[in-house]
């Protein structure tokens, strides 16, 4: 029964962190699409503007990578941008920010799945620890009821039987 309770607490609180990990990674997926991609977008085109060359080989694909697809899309896209603006100087403080941003970024989402896989761990955890304690319950509900035979009495003493029969 304890360990059950041990488990079952374990797996309630690795939830409650997972969620908090997944708020994180969905407030930098927010971030990216809007706010940082729009500012780097827009520091690069001071010394490339929009439909040059140069800028269309640092955004192969517009802000789209940014702004559509899988986390890991994303995270990706990051990832190309930072290593396009690796052959501009002039770009370096946006490299930079890109650079904080995705590690960052990558963080929160590592952490995501770690806590995903550990919730789908503790449930088997939890639900093997349940059926154990079913188990030592029906064994315990077999001993009684051999000891008690037909004394209902001694048994609601022990067992909700209402909960037993299903009236």
């Amino acid at each position: 029964h304890n360990t059950y309770l041990a488990e079952y607490k374990r797996w309630q609180v690795t939830k409650g962190i997972s969620k908090g990990s997944s708020k994180r990674t969905d407030k930098y997926v927010v971030e990216l699409r809007g706010a940082k991609i729009n500012q780097w977008d827009v520091r690069i085109q001071v010394h490339f503007p929009k439909y040059e060359p140069t800028h269309s080989s640092i955004f192969p694909n517009g802000r789209k990578p940014f702004q559509q697809g899988s986390v890991e899309s994303r995270i990706q896209a990051v990832k190309d941008l930072t290593e396009q603006l690796e052959g501009y100087p002039e770009l370096a403080e946006v490299r930079e920010d890109a650079l904080n941003f995705l590690e960052s970024f990558s963080s929160a989402r590592k952490l995501q799945l770690q806590k995903e896989e550990q919730i789908a761990e503790l449930s088997n955890q939890v639900e093997l620890e349940r059926q154990r304690l079913v188990k030592l319950l029906f064994m315990n509900f077999s001993l009684l009821m051999n000891y008690c035979e037909t004394d209902k009495e001694k048994v609601k003493k022990y067992f909700n039987l209402n909960l037993l029969i299903g009236s």
